[in-house]
C-alpha cells in the first residue's frame, strides 16, 4: 500500500515555492480554451484511471462545470488538458486536429547525464529558463508547469486553425519547426548557464498537467514479467512561473525561425506560375472589385459581428445570417468560402440554427432574370429596420449617404407588408419576392407583433396551446421576456415550470428565465416527479438519452450522491437481468 504526503511537504520536496492556488486552475483553462468556441472538441485524460473523454472546451472554464466533471469521473491523480482541438470525438490523432492552442516543451532536467540534478528543485530549473529568457534569446512562455519535472507551455492568444489537406500537412510541419527551434536554442543555452536543461519539443497531439492535480511516479524493478514497485513519489502540479504573455503565432515563428533568405517572395510567386503551368491552367487575375463595395460589406460584415456579440439571438438569426451571405459576397468570396464564413458566423450565436437550416432558409433568392441574389443592395436604413435596431445601437450600420425613402424592392421587410396587405398568401409572397417561406413567416409574425400588445400575444398564443418555446420564435421575443410575461398572467407555477421541462430546459435554467427562486423551482420539480414517476424511472431514462450524472442532477433536482447510488442499482439490476434471460 502506498502512502501519500501532506501537501505541504510534498511542495517542499519537489521545490515549488508558491502554494497552489485555485485561481491557476481558472487561469491556465481560460487562457487555453477563451477562444475555441466552434473549433470542435478537447480531451480530458486520467492516466491512473484510465479515464479519458472529450468535451466541448469552454464548458471546462466554467469552474463548477470542471468540478462537476472531477466529481463524477476522475480522481486527483495524473489529470491531462490536450493541447488541441479535435474536429471529432473519434481519435485525438494528429489528423483529426481542427486547431491548435498551445504549444509545449517538456525539460526533464532531472534525467541529465552530464550532472546529478536529481535533488534539484523545480524553482532553481525555473530560474534557469529565466535566464535563458533573459540572455540567450529564447521565447518567454506563456506559463511554467512544475511537479517533477517541468514544462513550458507557450499559449496562442487565437487557437491556430488546421486546415484540410495539404494546406493542413504545410501547418502543422510549421508548428512543429517552432518547437524544435525553441528547443535547440534552449539546449543551446545548456553550455552557457551550466545546466542541462534535456528539453524537448512534444507532439501538436500531446497534453498538459491540470493545475492542482497529482503527478505520482512508481519506481520499481521488472522480475520474471512482473512489476515490483519499490517507491512512489507524488508531485503536486503547480504554476512555478507566469508571464501571462498569448503569444501570435505569427510573431512566434518570427522571433525563433531563421530568417528567410533575400528574395523569397518572388520566388515564391515564380515557383506557383511554374507548378500552375505544368499541370496546364491557365493564369488569369482576379478582377478586382469595386473598392467602395466591397470596403463597405466588409464593414457590415464587422457590424453584424459586433452585434452578434451584443446579444443578438432568437428572432433575428436567420435576417442576419441572410444579410451576413450577401456581404461575404460582395466583400470578395466565392461561394465556398461564403457558405464556410456564413456557417462559422452562426455557430457562434448563443443558440444557433441547424447549419441544414442556414443553407435552405438564408441563402439569398436569385434576382429576376435568374440574376444571383447577393447582388442586391440595400441603404444603411434598410437593414437597420430589418433588424429591428430603431434608435439603438447608433454607431453600426451608419456610413452610406442616402437620405431617401428605400424603395420596396430594397426592403423585403417592407415589400412583405404591402403584400400582406393586398391579403395574397405567405407562399405567393415568397415566390413574388424570392425569399424564402420561412423567413416570409418572421417577417409575417414581427409584424404582427408590432400590432398587438406583448401580453395579449403571449396569452393568446398560449391559448391556442403553443410552448413557450414556439411563442418565442413566432414573435421575435426572447424566451426570457416569454417566460417572464407567462409568470406575470398569473400562471401555476407549476404549470409554468412543467412547461419549460418538457422544453429540456434545466432547473438552474428555468430559475433564470422565470425569476423564480432556484430552491422553489427544485421543490415544484420534486413534487411533480413524486406525482409522475419514481427517481429510479427518470434516472434510467436520462441515462439512457446519454446525459452525465453531473446532468442528470440538475435536471431532476436530485442530489449527485442520490444520483449515483440509484445509478449503481439500475446497473446492477441490468446485469441481474441479463445473467437470468
Amino acid at each position: 500500500m502506498h502512502t501519500s504526503t501532506p501537501d505541504n511537504a510534498l511542495r517542499k520536496k519537489s521545490g515549488v515555492l508558491q502554494p497552489y492556488d485555485r485561481t491557476d486552475r481558472t487561469k491556465i483553462l481560460n487562457m487555453l480554451y477563451a477562444n475555441t468556441h466552434g473549433c470542435g472538441y478537447m480531451k480530458f485524460m486520467s492516466t491512473s484511471d484510465a479515464v479519458h473523454r472529450f468535451y466541448n472546451p469552454q464548458s471546462l472554464c466554467d469552474p463548477l462545470r470542471l468540478q462537476q466533471i472531477l466529481n463524477a469521473r476522475y480522481g486527483q491523480n495524473n489529470l491531462y488538458l490536450s493541447i488541441s482541438t479535435y474536429k471529432t470525438k473519434e481519435n485525438a490523432r494528429e489528423a483529426n486536429i481542427k486547431a491548435v492552442c498551445a504549444l509545449a516543451i517538456d525539460v526533464d532536467y532531472r534525467t541529465s547525464k552530464e550532472q546529478d540534478q536529481h535533488d534539484y528543485p523545480t524553482s532553481i530549473a525555473t530560474k534557469q529558463v529565466a535566464k535563458a529568457v533573459l540572455y540567450t534569446g529564447v521565447p518567454a512562455p506563456t506559463y511554467i508547469e512544475a511537479s517533477r519535472n517541468i514544462r513550458l507551455v507557450y499559449v496562442l492568444d487565437q487557437p491556430f486553425q488546421i486546415p484540410r489537406g495539404q494546406k493542413g500537412i504545410n501547418c502543422r510541419t510549421f508548428l512543429k519547426r517552432i518547437t524544435e527551434e525553441i528547443t535547440k536554442k534552449l539546449n543551446a543555452a545548456s553550455a552557457d548557464l551550466a545546466f542541462d536543461f534535456c528539453a524537448s519539443p512534444q507532439k501538436l497531439t500531446s497534453y498538459v498537467r491540470l493545475p492542482g492535480s497529482i503527478n505520482s511516479r512508481v519506481e520499481g524493478y521488472v522480475s520474471g514479467g512482473t512489476f515490483h514497485p519499490t517507491q512512489e513519489e507524488r508531485y503536486p502540479v503547480a504554476i512555478s512561473s507566469n508571464t501571462e504573455k498569448l503569444w501570435d503565432i505569427h510573431a512566434l515563428a518570427d522571433y525563433i525561425l531563421p530568417p528567410l533568405f533575400d528574395g523569397y517572395e518572388e520566388w515564391k510567386i515564380r515557383k506557383e506560375e511554374e507548378r500552375k503551368a505544368r499541370a496546364g491552367k491557365k493564369i488569369v487575375p482576379k478582377p478586382e472589385l469595386i473598392r467602395s463595395t466591397a470596403d463597405l460589406a466588409r464593414a457590415r460584415i464587422r457590424d453584424l459581428e459586433t452585434l452578434q456579440k451584443r446579444g443578438y439571438d432568437i428572432g433575428y438569426r436567420e435576417q442576419m445570417c441572410y444579410f451576413f451571405w450577401i456581404f461575404c459576397r460582395q466583400s470578395g468570396l466565392d461561394a465556398e468560402k461564403t457558405s464556410a464564413a456564413v456557417l462559422n458566423f452562426n455557430r457562434n450565436f448563443a443558440h444557433p440554427l441547424p447549419d441544414h437550416r442556414v443553407m435552405s432558409e438564408c441563402k439569398p433568392a436569385p434576382l429576376p432574370g435568374n440574376r444571383p441574389g447577393w447582388l442586391r443592395k440595400f441603404k444603411d436604413e434598410t437593414i437597420r429596420a430589418n433588424l429591428g435596431l430603431g434608435n439603438a445601437d447608433p454607431d453600426l450600420f451608419n456610413r452610406s449617404q442616402r437620405d431617401s425613402e428605400p424603395s420596396p424592392e430594397e426592403n423585403p421587410l417592407k415589400q412583405v407588408k404591402e403584400y400582406i396587405e393586398q391579403g395574397l398568401k405567405l407562399s405567393e409572397i415568397a415566390q413574388k419576392t424570392g425569399l424564402s417561406i420561412n423567413i416570409v413567416k418572421k417577417y409575417s409574425a414581427k409584424l404582427r407583433s408590432e400590432k398587438e400588445n406583448p401580453e395579449e400575444l403571449v396569452k393568446s398564443m398560449k391559448e391556442e396551446g403553443l410552448k413557450l418555446s414556439e411563442i418565442a420564435e413566432k414573435t421575435g421575443l426572447s424566451l426570457r421576456t416569454v417566460a417572464q410575461i407567462s409568470a406575470s398572467l398569473r400562471d401555476d407555477p407549476e404549470e409554468l415550470v412543467a412547461s419549460l421541462k418538457k422544453e429540456g430546459l434545466t432547473l438552474s435554467e428555468i430559475a433564470e428565465k422565470t425569476g423564480l427562486n432556484i430552491r422553489k423551482v427544485k421543490r415544484i420539480s420534486s413534487k411533480l416527479r413524486s406525482e409522475q414517476e419514481s427517481p429510479e424511472e427518470i434516472i434510467e431514462m436520462l441515462i439512457n438519452e446519454g446525459l452525465k450524472l453531473a446532468e442528470i442532477a440538475d435536471r431532476t433536482g436530485l442530489s449527485i450522491n442520490v444520483v449515483k447510488k440509484h445509478s449503481a442499482k439500475i446497473k446492477k439490476l441490468q446485469k441481474e437481468a441479463q445473467k437470468n434471460g
